[in-house]
């Protein structure tokens, strides 16, 4: 006979990864197919949430396709009003995972990416963890791009502790919890640096 928390600690965790786009949609589909392949070393589940802030649905019709042939299940939602703070709030409304983890749509991740953040949170014990997000350009950007250093984000030891000033929302892993029921999760008077 099972008692009740041996029965919970057996269940497996589950991952809603929040993506928001805004017509990318070459950007998006690369995004998609790279979340396929998630490596989740048996110790959690994974969906994907998808919340388009175009009110037109410019994603629609590629989200709709690759959730046709992905194993992985795809949830399409729409917030129609521009705001990258409602549409953070719009796919946290739309994800069922006891973490949430965003990821912006013009990044990529590692197949390791959503384990080494799980890993991550569950070895700090926090209830949430932030990941570095590197510079990729497809093309040979300018020199001065390159001097100028425009694109390079800060990035700290793992475990280093961070305060409010240097998070951000791409890249991150969060537990549930953190958002109170029934509250818009998410600062909306500002459209960037919520």
């Amino acid at each position: 006979m099972c008692r009740a928390e041996d029965v919970r600690t057996a269940e497996k965790s589950h991952i809603s990864v929040c993506v928001l786009t805004y017509k990318r949609p070459q950007l998006l589909e690369r995004l998609l197919k790279e979340l396929e392949g998630q490596e989740t070393g048996g110790q959690f589940t994974y969906s994907i949430v998808v919340a388009d802030n175009d009110r037109l649905r410019s994603s629609e019709a590629l989200v709709s396709a690759v959730a046709a042939t992905s194993s992985i299940r795809v949830t399409y939602c729409v917030e129609p009003q521009q705001n990258i703070s409602l549409a953070r709030n719009r796919a946290i409304e739309n994800a069922t995972g006891d973490f949430i983890a965003f990821i912006d749509d013009d990044e990529f991740p590692t197949n390791s990416w959503l384990l080494t953040l799980f890993e991550a949170c569950q070895k700090y014990q926090s209830d949430g963890v932030l990941g570095p997000v590197r510079c990729h350009f497809d093309e040979k950007p300018p020199q001065w791009v390159v001097k100028g250093r425009f694109y390079e984000r800060p990035s700290y030891p793992t475990g280093y502790v961070i305060d409010w000033t240097k998070g951000r929302t791409g890249n991150v892993l969060l537990k549930r919890q953190v958002f109170a029921a029934g509250e818009s999760p998410r600062e909306t008077r500002t459209s960037s640096g919520e």
